[in-house]
């Protein structure tokens, strides 16, 4: 009989403890529940505000949902520590544990942050976009896409160029699309003992004919190197940055008609007005 009153007076205790202890954290867990619901509800509601303004100023559509995202993300961890708080979490080990964590991964992923951080640079500032001709490190081409870590150039060979971001933003880039023309370069290899003026003569009035080479300036021929059997020239001319590819392969292939056409008529003189490149 002892023992049962004994069993019968625990349980009521541990039934006292249980009754103090939901009196007691019940509003706190509610409380906390209906914060942790109104508080995602308001985060996600300002997220879509805060998307449509980016919309709204123009900014890269590949850039504003992810920093949205990222702003979200931020804004619910930090409602999770405060709803962890008001239940009687102690949350400074929590915190001490993200932020070693965070630092750890940001070791981890030094370079992609890098390139990261290099995207978004980009993708605000605009130095260039999709469609323009530029010079990115050491590649010249079309821009077909520029994403968070890398951009894509599609090269006159026809190859598609991964360069990441963290490189692009650490170097100088040259936008040819934006100058509003670019500089094409053919280089030839002549006998010496050719007549030079006819040959600078024949040359330029063919690169004058080629479809999309800019009158102004016009096409010019220079001297870059000299010797007893062969010398070098080279033909200059502009043509927007879209059209510089087919300028140059057209221009080359006057160039080497012309050449062709000379030789085969064994003209031959003195050197004529060309002059060596500075």
């Amino acid at each position: 009989m002892d023992t049962t009153n004994a069993a019968n007076s625990g349980l009521h205790l541990s039934m006292a403890k249980i009754t103090d202890l939901v009196l007691q954290y019940a509003p706190k867990v509610i409380l906390a529940i209906l914060t942790l619901v109104v508080g995602i509800w308001v985060i996600n509601k300002f997220g879509h505000v805060v998307r449509k303004l980016m919309d709204k100023s123009g900014m890269d559509v590949s850039l504003s949902p992810f920093l949205v995202k990222l702003v979200t993300v931020g804004l619910k961890l930090v409602l999770l520590i405060s709803v962890a708080s008001m239940v009687g979490i102690q949350t400074t080990s929590l915190v001490a544990v993200l932020g070693a964590a965070s630092l750890a991964v940001g070791l981890a992923l030094q370079g992609s942050l890098a390139n990261f951080a290099g995207g978004v640079m980009i993708l605000v500032l605009k130095p260039y976009k999709v469609g323009e001709v530029v010079k990115l490190t050491d590649f010249v081409g079309k821009v077909k896409e520029i994403e968070i870590f890398t951009t894509v150039l599609q090269t006159k060979e026809g190859e598609m160029i991964f360069i990441p971001n963290g490189s692009i933003s650490n170097s100088s880039i040259v936008n040819y699309t934006r100058i509003g023309r670019r500089e094409v370069e053919v280089d030839i290899t002549v006998r010496s003992r050719l007549d030079f003026g006819r040959l600078e003569e024949a040359i330029l009035t063919e690169a004058r004919k080629v479809p999309n080479v800019m009158q102004d300036p016009e096409p010019e021929i220079t001297v870059e190197e000299i010797n007893p059997i062969r010398t070098k020239i080279r033909l200059h001319a502009h043509a927007l940055p879209e059209h510089f590819i087919d300028v140059q392969e057209q221009l080359l292939g006057a160039s080497k008609i012309v050449l062709q056409r000379m030789e085969r008529e064994g003209r031959q003189g003195g050197s004529g007005p060309l002059r060596k490149a500075g």
